[in-house]
């Protein structure tokens, strides 16, 4: 009779338990949510503690379950140990989107960050595409009237590859009426790098790329009768003569 009585507690048990990881998830996501306001306010420490909260939930609830299933006799552990097994592995899909939510943290934190901290070397970059400059840097007649024209332009066939001259991030990706298609990077210590005439997009806005990643290709569209791109450099904004850093360029 009292093993019947058990068996017939053990619907309640599991509204019980399934009160208790519901209760336990609303209140991480409650945490979470307040958290993830302040975050970028204070990043390294309120990362911490974001982490070490919910490795704590995530435990607690494995010592109280485990608690509560050590004190059951053993008849009854028996007769429930199917929705043991349900209730760890619950817990474990519990724990994995703990750690899911901390890589996010990690991604939204650590990239950016990285850029900045690395040391930007101008004269480790690479050819944009290959080549022949055909406009360069300076100031230029445009039939009677006097221009300055910023960055060059590398005669490329269409279709040819343009990368990464070094490690960055997507900064934007934007179209313009002279230049067409843009794409603009950020390589930390306040370069940026700028390529335009460019199609078929390979990156998107935030992007972490390496030196020598495809951004997309030459189209038809130029500053000139020749296919091709225009490309610019520029440090704390002010534009910089790409000739001066890429050497290969300049041949």
């Amino acid at each position: 009779m009292a093993i019947e009585n058990r068996r017939q507690s053990l619907p309640k048990l599991r509204v019980i338990l399934g009160k208790w990881m519901t209760k336990i998830k609303g209140n991480i996501e409650k945490i979470w949510k307040k958290l993830i306001k302040i975050y970028f306010k204070r990043r390294v420490l309120m990362q911490t503690l974001i982490v070490c909260s919910l490795i704590s939930l995530g435990c607690w609830g494995i010592l109280q379950f485990r608690a509560k299933q050590t004190t059951l006799p053993l008849v009854f552990k028996e007769s429930i140990s199917e929705e043991a097994e349900r209730t760890v592995g619950m817990i474990s899909e519990l724990q994995k989107e703990i750690n899911e939510l901390r890589k996010k943290v990690e991604e939204i934190a650590n990239p950016r960050e990285a850029i900045k901290e690395k040391v930007f070397q101008p004269l480790a970059l690479v050819m944009p595409t290959k080549g022949k400059v055909v406009r360069k840097n300076g100031w230029e007649k445009m039939i009677t009237e006097w221009r300055y024209h910023s960055g060059i332009d590398i005669f490329a066939p269409v279709g040819s590859k343009v990368v990464a001259v070094a490690e960055g991030q997507v900064k934007e990706v934007r179209s313009d009426s002279s230049l067409r298609t843009i794409i603009t990077l950020e390589h930390g210590s306040e370069w940026l790098s700028l390529y335009a005439h460019i199609k078929s997009v390979q990156v998107s806005v935030g992007q972490i790329v390496k030196q020598g990643t495809v951004l997309g290709y030459t189209s038809l569209s130029t500053c000139g009768p020749e296919p091709g791109i225009h490309f610019n450099l520029f440090h704390k904004g002010k534009p910089v003569d790409p000739l001066t850093i890429l050497t290969d360029l300049s041949d």
